[in-house]
């Protein structure tokens, strides 16, 4: 393999944390590190780029789009883009249970000139303060209607996103002394990578 077109997108901010690329486009989600309230949201977060051209990407749309700025992770599924946030918690000193709706976002990318949110902001994830860490989601999987999303609070929790502008918590699973990280769903299971940092050894959990 060789680099074709590196391209450098400048209006970002922070770091691309996440990267899905479905057709045409290839969705980036940005993360901001840094330890202030004033920087909760940005139209800075996510951008989609026309890849129809490898050699000359293009970026197409995002900039109009305000979103948290701590970018976790993204996953395009058919025309919605399923997005997490963390959010800093009480151990770098920000009551995190002032961002507790800033962790997920559903947006509409059916027309990716004009991406829209059009749910998740009103879904609450009180219990997001990570251990010693940044809290909030981690890794995010949707499949058949459901979001699977790891937490550093320990917890996966399983969200109902049939309909996209009600997403609803459908059940919380809490695995003990666990930080979870990756999540996979195949089938009728929920394979969860395990941090080693709570456990002798580094594991994978199957649900």
């Amino acid at each position: 393999p060789k680099v074709v077109s590196p391209t450098l997108i400048t209006d970002l901010v922070g770091e691309v944390r996440s990267l899905d690329v479905v057709g045409k486009y290839a969705y980036l989600l940005s993360y901001y590190n840094v330890l202030s309230d004033s920087y909760n949201t940005s139209t800075k977060v996510l951008r989609i780029v026309d890849i129809s051209d490898p050699t000359n990407p293009v970026v197409v749309g995002g900039s109009g789009l305000t979103l948290p700025t701590y970018g976790r992770q993204i996953q395009v599924v058919g025309r919605y883009a399923y997005t997490i946030f963390n959010a800093f918690g009480t151990s770098v000193g920000i009551d995190d249970g002032l961002l507790a709706n800033e962790h997920f976002r559903i947006i509409d990318i059916s027309d990716p000139t004009t991406p829209l949110v059009v749910g998740g902001s009103d879904l609450s994830f009180p219990d997001s303060v990570g251990i010693g860490n940044a809290g909030g989601p981690y890794s995010i999987f949707v499949t058949n209607g459901l979001a699977y999303i790891t937490q550093t609070d320990q917890t996966l929790k399983v969200i109902n996103v049939a309909s996209s502008t009600n997403p609803t918590i459908k059940t919380s699973v809490d695995l003990d002394d666990a930080l979870l990280w990756p999540v996979i769903v195949s089938g009728n299971y929920a394979y969860i990578g395990i941090s080693a940092s709570l456990r002798s050894s580094a594991s994978v959990n199957v649900l």
